[in-house]
């Protein structure tokens, strides 16, 4: 007992002294320069044993407390209450911004066509281009339409492919879990409605897999954990499902993730690793990692995958997809695991722009279960198909696109030469560029880190007795974000309210803003270390473009 003493109180001084010399060494007043000064938080990747002894301190008193206050000092989270209280406004608790009257007035007639806009794009996208190209929604339906295929055999080779995809060297593992006699009958059932002529809609028989944190009715919806609703399959299918259930697309089963969605390479240590279909050896991005996993393999043309802090984003821009962030309402949260109430989005991964679109506007849509979605306006796909085939050299004559350089700063030389290309092929279509005003992007992107996590720790406190079996990595970001408080989560609302305000005075100015998807390229994987590492430095790269 002596000992144990003895040894805490040398901790508690060597700590103490740590985090004084932090804090008298950095220069904590709040400017422009700094705001703007994306810098590398540098330190080093913690595996193994040595994850095991810093989620013992973290969750020990009196490191408890200690440790965490170190790595808010490195990390900087002091910026959100120092702009916070330059602002003058109160704080944003939802990113809600109503639309405008006339917005709601074109939307309502523009939706009216609908279900014919997504006939024609599926119409337009069937033909075959030379090269390589994925199978897309319009190939899969052409294929139905000639009798070249059926919905079942597309369901039979899809069950091979996955179980094919598990036996490599190095398994794929986009899937958690697929139920190959519920899909099977799915499929039987679409190809009846071929041979009868009463498709449920365009897109019948098209396969459709789900991020394991949405609700699949017949499957648990375990969140990339090894107990959370074991045995408890989901009763119904989440709002976002159901409408894709509804126009009689086949649910493919759910995918893997990154445990409870509380990190960006899509690490998953009950479940197997995801890996990055162009590089086995590399992560896809996460959390959203089986969604994007499994689209850029070809096993499936489209996914659905859920975004908080960049997790539909930052995967999708690791293996090459198009990945999208709806407005937030759009797509009802109903029936996707709550993680993150204030910044939770379900939105589509697709390997083009056309199969993105198609289940953006599958899933979207008011739903009387979710609150946030009844003040969206009707969802259309208005000017998306004059969009697709114009003969004009100057098609984005009259755009004016938002570009500021921090976007670029500290961004992999590979990723920077993509991007400036991309500018310059805007450029030649017409498009304007616009330097944007400061963005004080370090103190949003930290007040949006905090925003998250708070948020997840609060809604994982109903498992503090189930605290063992998570993973590691999840442990010890749980115990720091455990370790905010609400005077950091009130700051970071304000800092959102100025982010609000910023936007909407962007976007009277500029149509669209780019930005790299990360900074970084796909990190490589430590198959050394199963159970997970601890790389706030990978991290903060990856996430650092979300704001």
């Amino acid at each position: 007992m002596g000992k144990r003493l003895i040894i805490s109180a040398l901790l508690v001084a060597v700590i103490s002294f740590g985090f004084y010399f932090l804090n008298r060494s950095e220069d904590l007043s709040y400017s422009l320069d700094t705001a703007e000064n994306l810098r590398d938080i540098k330190l080093n990747v913690i595996e193994g044993n040595g994850l095991r002894v810093l989620v013992f301190l973290l969750e020990h008193w009196p490191t408890s407390v200690l440790l965490p206050q170190l790595t808010r000092s490195v990390t900087r989270f002091d910026l959100v209450r120092r702009f916070a209280s330059t602002i003058d406004l109160p704080p944003s608790w939802t990113p809600l911004t109503p639309p405008k009257s006339d917005v709601e007035e074109e939307a309502t007639v523009a939706s009216k066509t609908l279900d014919n806009d997504i006939e024609e794009i599926v119409k337009r996208g069937s033909s075959r281009t030379r090269g390589f190209k994925f199978v897309t929604a319009a190939d899969y339906v052409a294929a139905y339409r000639s009798n070249r295929t059926t919905p079942l055999a597309v369901a039979q080779k899809l069950l091979e492919n996955i179980a094919a995809s598990n036996e490599l060297q190095k398994p794929l593992g986009a899937y958690i879990s697929i139920d190959a006699e519920d899909f099977l009958a799915q499929a039987e059932a679409s190809t009846r409605r071929y041979q009868e002529g009463k498709t449920l809609s365009v897109l019948d028989g098209v396969p459709l897999a789900i991020k394991d944190e949405i609700d699949v009715k017949g499957y648990p919806t375990t969140v990339g954990t090894a107990f959370i609703n074991e045995n408890n399959p989901a009763k119904e299918d989440a709002f976002a499902v159901g409408q894709a259930r509804k126009r009689g697309l086949l649910i493919a089963g759910k995918l893997n993730m990154q445990e409870i969605g509380i990190g960006v390479t899509g690490h998953n240590p009950h479940h197997g690793i995801a890996r990055n279909p162009y590089n086995l050896s590399y992560y896809p991005g996460g959390s959203s990692s089986g969604s994007a996993s499994s689209v850029a393999s070809g096993l499936v043309p489209f996914s659905l995958g859920a975004d908080g802090g960049g997790s539909v984003r930052i995967p999708s821009g690791l293996c090459g997809l198009v990945g999208l962030k709806p407005t937030y309402g759009r797509v009802s949260e109903s029936g996707a695991f709550p993680l993150c109430w204030s910044v939770g989005h379900l939105g589509p991964l697709a390997a083009s722009t056309a199969d993105a679109a198609l289940l953006y506007s599958v899933i979207s849509g008011k739903d009387l279960h979710d609150s946030n979605s009844l003040l969206q306006p009707p969802h259309h796909l208005l000017n998306y198909l004059d969009d697709l085939v114009h003969n004009n050299s100057k098609p984005l004559a009259g755009v004016r696109i938002g570009v500021h350089p921090v976007f670029t700063k500290r961004s992999n030389p590979v990723v920077l030469q993509a991007y400036e290309k991309s500018l310059e092929v805007l450029k030649e279509k017409g498009a304007e560029l616009v330097e944007l005003a400061p963005i004080h992007i370090n103190a949003v992107s930290k007040a949006h880190t905090v925003v998250i996590v708070s948020e997840m720790s609060t809604a994982m406190d109903r498992y503090k007795v189930n605290n063992s079996l998570f993973g590691l990595e999840t442990r010890a970001s749980l115990s720091l974000a455990n370790q905010l408080s609400s005077r950091d989560y009130v700051a970071a609302n304000k800092v959102r309210a100025w982010a609000l305000r910023y936007f909407e005075d962007i976007f009277k100015d500029v149509d669209l803003i780019i930005a790299p998807t990360t900074p970084s390229l796909a990190p490589a994987i430590r198959e050394s270390s199963p159970e997970g590492i601890s790389d706030v430095t990978t991290v903060s790269l990856l996430m650092s473009r979300f704001i």
